[in-house]
């Protein structure tokens, strides 16, 4: 039953039907070379590996300019870090859209802080408002406590939404003292 091929092929040496078409090692040639990827140019490496040097930079520069930005402040991030304990139950736990109401407040929040331009003129009412936002920060871990401790309650959801509301007034109202701040005192040094 086994036959061997070696066998097989020296006996049908002679025999035109195995003999290769005339230009078909071309065609072959022709259509591997369609189907491989072309190798890539020592320009084109070039390239590729300058523009992620230059996003390589780009970030790490960001990430630089962030850190020794004194907006960045641990105090002032700590202030509106609203992330409770893994056992505790937020706003967003209790529905989608509740998670939704709280990211755009807290979003917002940040975006207030991000955007405000601290000097020394201004540094003493900067400071005055995050005293009441720490205040707010605080009322608003006890609410999340109750919320935990004594089940969802329309009230107490009710209760965090507003200070959600009075914390971001309170930002706005510090951004716009103090651009109001900026505009009537000529040129001072930021912080």
């Amino acid at each position: 039953m086994s036959t061997n091929f070696k066998e097989r092929f020296k006996a049908n040496d002679d025999d035109l039907s195995l003999k290769m078409p005339n230009g078909h090692e071309a065609r072959f040639l022709n259509k591997l070379d369609k189907q491989l990827p072309k190798k890539t140019s020592r320009f084109q490496l070039k390239l590729v590996a300058s523009v992620l040097l230059i996003i390589g930079l780009s970030v790490s520069g960001m990430l630089y300019l962030n850190r020794s930005n004194p907006n960045n402040d641990p105090k002032t991030q700590e202030l509106v870090n609203t992330k409770p304990t893994e056992t505790q139950k937020t706003l967003g736990d209790i529905s989608p859209d509740l998670k939704k109401i709280e990211s755009f407040y807290l979003a917002n929040i940040n975006l207030q802080l991000a955007d405000m331009k601290i000097t020394a003129n201004n540094k003493a009412l900067f400071e005055s408002y995050i005293t009441e936002l720490d205040h707010l920060n605080n009322e608003y871990q006890k609410l999340n406590n109750e919320l935990n401790s004594k089940g969802v309650n329309s009230d107490i959801v009710n209760a965090l939404i507003s200070n959600l509301k009075l914390r971001l007034s309170l930002m706005q109202r510090l951004n716009n003292k103090l651009q109001e701040f900026e505009l009537s005192s000529p040129k001072e040094n930021t912080i």
